[in-house]
C-alpha cells in the first residue's frame, strides 16, 4: 500500500512532463513568428495594394514609395538611438523647417553647395547637443525639453522669412534630393547608407553597447562605468544631423525652403520606430526592424492615396497602427493577458 502511495504521484509528474515539453516549443515557436512579423505584415501590405490597385507595382510608384520612405527612415535612425535611451526627440520635425530655411538663405548668399551642407549639419548637431545637455545635465524629461525646441525652431523657421518660402537654385543641393544614380534616388542610397552606418555603430561598437545599456536602465549602466551624461548628449546630437541631412534632401527634392516642410514629421519618424518594436522605456530596438516599420507605414499611406482615401483617413490609419503597435509591445498589458489566456486553455 506505501509503495503504491509512493509510485501514484509519479505518473501525473511524468504526463506533465510532455505537455511542458510542447508548451515550450510552442513559445520558442512564437518568438520566431515575432521575429519576422514585421516582415509578414508588409509582405501582407504589398499583396493586398497590388491586388486593389494595378498601378502599385509600377516602376513609378515603387519609386515613389522609396523616396517618401527615405527621409522619414534617415530621421528614425537617429530616432532610435534617442529611443533606446528611453528617450524622445519632438524637435526633428521643426528642425528640418528651420535647417531648411537656414540652408535656402546661405545659398541664396554665397551659392556655395559645401558651405551650404556644413553650416546646415552644423546647425542640426548644436539643436541636437541642446537637448542632450539639458536632458543629461539637468534630467529634464526629454518630452519637455525638445517639446520646447519644437516650438522654438518652429517659431524660427516662420520668422526667418516673415513666414514665406525661399527658393533653392543650387543645382548640388537640388541633386541631392532630386536625382538618380541609375534607376535609384539618390535619398535613397544616401537613406542606406546611413542605415548601414547606423547598424554599424549600434552592433559593432562600444558605444552602440552603452547606448542599449543606458536605456536598460541609468543606475546599472552607471555601476558599469559607463559615462551616461555623454552617452545620452551623443545620441540626440546624432538625432539632430539626421533631421538635418533630411532637410537637405527635402529641399533639394522641393527646390523650396519653407517653415512647413516639417510640420508633422516628427510624429511620422517616432511612430515608424514604434511600429517597427522600439520599446519607449528604452533598451529594446534595432536597425532593421526600424526599417521594416518605416516601410510599413510608407507602403500604408501610399497604397490609401492609390485607391483615394482622403488625409484625414490616412492620418486616422497611421494612428491605428501605432496603437496596435502598443499594444502587441512586450510592455502592453493586452498581451500579457492573452499569453495568460492561452496558458490556461493548455493547461
Amino acid at each position: 500500500m506505501s509503495l503504491e502511495q509512493d509510485r501514484a504521484p509519479v505518473a501525473p509528474a511524468a504526463r506533465r512532463g510532455p505537455t511542458r515539453t510542447r508548451r515550450s516549443t510552442f513559445f520558442a515557436g512564437g518568438a520566431r513568428v515575432q521575429e519576422y512579423g514585421l516582415v509578414a505584415v508588409l509582405l501582407f501590405e504589398i499583396l493586398l495594394w497590388a491586388l486593389v490597385s494595378p498601378s502599385f507595382f509600377t516602376a513609378t510608384n515603387l519609386i515613389n514609395i522609396a523616396r517618401a520612405a527615405a527621409a522619414i527612415g534617415i530621421m528614425a535612425v537617429g530616432m532610435l538611438f534617442v529611443i533606446l535611451t528611453a528617450g524622445i526627440d519632438l524637435s526633428v520635425g521643426a528642425s528640418v523647417s528651420l535647417i531648411g530655411m537656414v540652408t535656402a538663405s546661405m545659398v541664396a548668399a554665397w551659392d556655395n553647395a559645401l558651405l551650404a551642407l556644413v553650416v546646415s549639419l552644423a546647425a542640426g548637431a548644436l539643436i541636437g547637443f541642446v537637448n542632450g545637455a539639458i536632458v543629461a545635465k539637468f534630467r529634464v524629461p526629454a518630452l519637455i525639453v525638445t517639446l520646447g525646441t519644437m516650438y522654438i525652431a518652429t517659431s524660427g523657421a516662420q520668422l526667418w522669412n516673415n513666414g514665406g518660402p525661399l527658393p533653392m537654385r543650387n543645382e548640388t543641393l537640388r541633386a541631392l534630393g532630386s536625382f538618380y544614380v541609375g534607376p535609384i534616388p539618390v535619398p535613397v542610397i544616401v537613406w542606406a547608407l546611413v542605415v548601414l552606418g547606423g547598424w554599424w555603430v549600434l552592433s559593432q561598437t562600444t558605444f552602440g553597447r552603452h547606448v542599449n545599456a543606458v536605456g536598460g536602465g541609468f543606475e546599472a549602466a552607471q555601476l558599469t562605468g559607463i559615462r551616461i551624461d555623454r552617452i545620452l548628449t551623443c545620441v540626440y546630437v546624432i538625432s539632430g544631423v539626421l533631421a538635418a541631412l533630411a532637410s537637405l534632401l527635402y529641399v533639394g527634392r522641393l527646390a523650396t525652403a519653407s517653415p512647413l516642410t516639417g510640420a508633422g514629421l516628427e510624429l511620422q519618424v517616432i511612430a515608424s520606430v514604434v511600429v517597427g518594436g522600439a520599446s519607449l522605456f528604452g533598451g529594446r530596438g534595432n536597425i532593421r526592424d526600424t526599417v521594416v516599420g518605416v516601410l510599413i507605414l510608407t507602403v500604408l499611406q501610399n497604397g490609401l492615396n492609390l485607391v483615394g482615401v482622403s488625409g484625414f483617413w490616412q492620418t486616422m490609419s497611421l494612428g491605428i497602427a501605432l496603437l496596435v503597435a502598443v499594444l502587441l509591445s512586450p510592455e502592453a498589458a493586452l498581451r500579457t493577458r492573452l499569453l495568460s489566456l492561452f496558458r490556461k486553455g493548455s493547461s
